[in-house]
């Protein structure tokens, strides 16, 4: 079973103030980086969910143009200790086609610091759960960052740790699916493999075949306000009398799914 993660924006926050039963929210910590002014609603924003993860947000800092965000890893972890977050991911740099003109990095660079990040955050000691981020360009940036990891007992030993597939985006599908199948092949069969931003419902019985846990994405929160929710099996049109536009403040839950199953190695 998916385990689906609504997109936190500004509006996102307000609104599900106003739900009960969110099954897990996913926060940008960029987001809270540059709108200091919202953290204080992250308690409030913890109670009406199971799970609250925090994500770098880097794709934002890089279609932004804000390298300096790429040092802020301290501040992820600020966010960790400070604010009632369940699931926190360290701080990566995706690879995106249209930040190659933004980053003064190459390819090695980039994959050496997503590491060096992995690395701290997996070392660190945190009151939430970690969630390391490959990223790559290619296949094999994913397996050497993945290979990089299992050097290490705290991974290895430590089954709580999720492991996240970044850089997703933009991809033919094609490739995605050999990516997220050759790493999860890597990896024990209860490891809760994470997703980004691959969570289409024409996509998820892919996704459940290739025994991923976990994604986000912001198509649910877009298809809800045109009256569609997502099931398994793809989304499907809501009634005619509940097909109403929320603009803003639509309710996460109308995209999410809410029953969380435990990992199987079936």
């Amino acid at each position: 079973m998916i385990i689906f993660h609504s997109i936190s924006t500004k509006a996102g926050i307000k609104s599900v103030s106003m739900q009960r039963n969110e099954p897990s929210v996913l926060v940008s910590a960029y987001f809270l980086y540059k709108r200091p002014f919202l953290r204080h609603l992250m308690p409030s924003l913890s109670r009406h969910t199971n799970n609250m993860m925090l994500d770098s947000g880097s794709i934002s800092a890089i279609r932004a143009g804000d390298t300096e965000w790429f040092n802020m890893s301290d501040y992820i972890f600020y966010l960790a200790r400070n604010y009632p977050f369940n699931i926190v991911a360290n701080l990566d740099i995706p690879f995106i086609r249209s930040g190659k003109k933004r980053i003064p990095l190459n390819r090695d660079e980039i994959l050496k610091l997503n590491i060096e990040n992995a690395l701290k955050l997996l070392n660190s000691r945190l009151p939430a759960r970690k969630l390391i981020v490959l990223q790559g360009e290619k296949k094999d940036d994913y397996i050497i960052m993945l290979e990089e990891l299992k050097r290490h007992r705290s991974f290895t030993d430590d089954h709580t740790i999720i492991l996240g597939i970044g850089s997703l985006i933009g991809r033919r599908w094609g490739e995605t699916i050999e990516i997220i199948r050759e790493v999860r092949e890597l990896l024990p069969c209860a490891r809760w493999v994470h997703t980004f931003g691959v969570g289409s419902g024409r996509r998820i019985p892919d996704l459940v075949g290739l025994k991923v846990t976990s994604t986000d994405t912001a198509y649910a929160s877009i298809i809800s306000n045109y009256g569609k929710v997502i099931l398994p099996y793809g989304s499907i049109k809501l009634p005619k009398e509940r097909n109403y536009y929320q603009g803003t403040l639509m309710p996460l839950n109308m995209a999410t799914i809410t029953q969380i199953t435990p990992l199987s190695c079936d």
